[in-house]
């Protein structure tokens, strides 16, 4: 997280800012729209795992259709590992949407 008061790279955990003292647990606006902007940013790094699933995906359909490998191990690789990578992103799409919508609760309150 960046400080808001600085810019300065700090820790999830850190209670104030290594380099202007700035209080960051404090529920002040400004730190809460950082942390939804992190969000936001996370959310479309999930939607970017995701899309990459797909890949080994249509790979594993082009060599089927094609014959281009023979062994279907290597096919069941390619699904399989596609698949894990769009359940992940879809999972790290669900977090951050789900802390999003926390975060937007307390700025609303």
């Amino acid at each position: 997280m960046k400080c808001p008061k600085c810019g300065e790279e700090t820790g999830e955990n850190a209670k104030y800012c290594s380099r202007c003292g700035f209080n960051l647990k404090a529920d002040s606006v400004e730190v809460l729209k950082i942390r939804i902007d992190e969000c936001r940013h996370d959310i479309y790094q999930g939607f970017i795992i995701m899309g990459l699933g797909f890949v080994p995906l249509i790979l594993a359909f082009w060599f089927r259709v094609t014959g281009f490998l023979r062994e279907l191990f290597f096919l069941y690789v390619l699904v399989v590992g596609g698949s894990l990578l769009i359940l992940l992103g879809v999972l790290a799409m669900c977090i951050s949407t789900h802390a999003k919508a926390k975060l937007l609760k307390q700025l609303e309150s």
